[in-house]
């Protein structure tokens, strides 16, 4: 399996959580499990990175902390917000659509079309309002784990699109994918 250095990234920063996990007040059965629900598809190289990062976790607290991983299971973003306010899940990995249904400033650094010219600017101004944004979410009961980057926004049609306007105008089919998925790992307070 080859893990890019943005999955590298993300099993490292949450690999150092699990080594906090090991001073989290454990139930009296000694024994935390979490559930972590995700809209990637199973088998991919994003799930076995999370995967990986359980394993990790379990190895560091002996046991004592277990993940389980429901890819593509729980439903779209929005359920998997709910689930995880509703104490089904404890933690999701959610695009900018998913924290936006959390708290809807994230999509102003995260939802504009074209604001950015390279993943730098985009990194740039996020560390910028990340402590702000990190801080509106704990306030509604989410804590940031980490945040990844997947990528950028490819629009595809049969024509030429340059302004706006012209999406109004034409009447054609668009096709888009979704390969910026600003994701972000999310644990509710526990």
């Amino acid at each position: 399996m080859k893990i890019t250095p943005t999955l590298r990234k993300l099993v490292s920063a949450t690999a150092l959580l699990a080594v906090c996990g090991i001073f989290w007040p454990l139930p009296s059965s000694g024994q935390t499990r979490l559930r972590l629900g995700t809209l990637l598809p199973k088998g991919s190289s994003q799930t076995q990175a999370l995967e990986e990062m359980g394993q990790q976790w379990k190895a560091a607290t002996g046991g004592a902390v277990t993940l389980t991983i429901y890819p593509g299971t729980m439903g779209g973003e929005k359920e998997l917000v709910m689930r995880v306010r509703a104490g089904q899940l404890q933690a999701a990995t959610l695009s900018v659509g998913g924290l936006s249904d959390i708290d809807p400033t994230v999509g102003a650094v995260q939802k504009i079309p074209l604001l950015y010219h390279s993943l730098e600017e985009m990194e740039y101004v996020r560390s910028k309002l990340q402590a702000d944004l990190e801080h509106r979410l704990e306030d509604k009961g989410f804590i940031v784990l980490s945040w990844t980057d997947a990528g950028w926004v490819y629009i595809f049609s049969r024509q030429p699109y340059t302004k706006p306007s012209e999406f109004r105008e034409r009447k054609s089919k668009i096709f888009v994918t979704a390969s910026d998925l600003n994701e972000v790992d999310l644990i509710k307070n526990i």
